[in-house]
């Protein structure tokens, strides 16, 4: 089996911002749901009362997302990603919906509509190398053409659509929850040796890139997830520190990311809808990712999720490694930003 190493980007949990349901059920396995609205709609959590067959003791359910809304009807959820007739994709059987470009190369080929209607269109820029101790970035892999393959039945797989450095993107999207896994297939680790601005430095760190084109402002609560304790490394260093910006859009709420090795993840059955882990147990045996939102010169505006280079040492040891490509020049995030070309629009 191969080993690859996935980063878990793009985390985001969906506040559901409708009423209150409460769905009685007269069998645990089939069930005529009748529903009742509850006047507290800033909880946005669902619940039914289920039977089971033939009698026994009834439970309450709790769930994030249990149904949504279509003609005025309360109907259950389904972790559930379809095809269009124009060849993208989309998942609207829950409160929350996504839609996919069929090509992964184009302005705005991911959008997420949230319960109240807010709109957020993104597309992959690219991964890249960053020192915070000079402050330089350095881009090892943009986005080329990728054809999105549905596995059934709620994850999308765009493969190789990096140009650079062979890895994957994998959309997985929830009743309760969107994720986006980059997947590296080669080891970055030679790449970082191999260039002057960022070999020999143990503060490097991989970043994922993603521009979006129609997000709004969100709140954002950052945290320090590693602080740079010596007082000389502080001195010497544009960002001593390592942190974590929590992006809540009001019904929309992004989270932190992870990055592990897929070599402990059991293979899922055909058909059986992938799962999104949102407790804490979940992040034992992975590392954090880190994000940042940047907003550069001309209104552009970026997810920067990041991981120390360092870190994924370990991980990426059984990976064969990435061949460095045409030489290309460190600069600031600002002028790297600016000189990153915008997709090409498409739908």
């Amino acid at each position: 089996m191969t080993h690859l190493l996935a980063l878990r980007t793009l985390l985001a949990r969906l506040v559901v911002g409708s009423s209150l349901i409460l769905s009685w059920a007269a069998t645990a396995a089939e069930s005529e749901v009748k529903t009742d609205q509850n006047s507290r709609a800033e909880i946005g959590v669902h619940f039914r009362k289920v039977v089971p067959p033939g009698g026994g003791a009834a439970y309450t359910e709790f769930a994030q997302g249990m149904n949504y809304l279509e003609g005025g009807r309360w109907l259950p959820s389904q972790d559930l990603i379809e095809i269009t007739p124009e060849g993208g994709a989309s998942a609207v059987r829950g409160p929350h919906q996504s839609f996919f470009s069929a090509n992964i190369n184009q302005a705005g080929s991911i959008e997420q509509v949230t319960s109240s209607g807010r709109r957020l269109r993104s597309h992959p820029a690219g991964l890249f190398l960053y020192s915070p101790k000079s402050g330089k970035s350095l881009q090892i892999a943009g986005i080329k053409d990728s054809i999105g393959t549905l596995l059934p039945p709620n994850q999308i797989v765009y493969e190789n659509c990096f140009d650079g450095v062979a890895a994957d993107l994998r959309l997985t999207y929830t009743k309760a929850a969107f994720e986006s896994d980059v997947i590296l297939k080669e080891s970055i680790a030679d790449l970082v040796a191999g260039e002057p601005d960022f070999a020999g430095d143990s503060t490097v760190r991989l970043e994922v890139w993603t521009e979006f084109l129609e997000p709004g402002s969100p709140r954002i609560v950052r945290r320090v997830l590693q602080e740079e304790k010596d007082a000389q490394q502080r001195e010497a260093m544009l960002e001593p520190d390592l942190t974590d910006d929590i992006l809540d859009f009001g019904d929309l709420l992004f989270i932190p990311g992870q990055a592990f090795a897929t070599s402990g993840t059991p293979p899922r059955e055909s058909n059986t809808p992938a799962a999104i882990d949102l407790s804490p147990e979940g992040q034992i045996k992975s590392l954090s990712v880190a994000r940042r939102w940047f907003e550069a010169d001309g209104g552009r505006r970026f997810l920067i999720e990041s991981v120390l280079s360092s870190d994924l040492r370990n991980l990426q040891a059984s990976l064969p490694a990435a061949k460095r490509g045409q030489a290309r020049s460190a600069r600031s995030r600002r002028e790297m930003a600016a000189a990153l070309a915008p997709s090409r629009s498409g739908a």
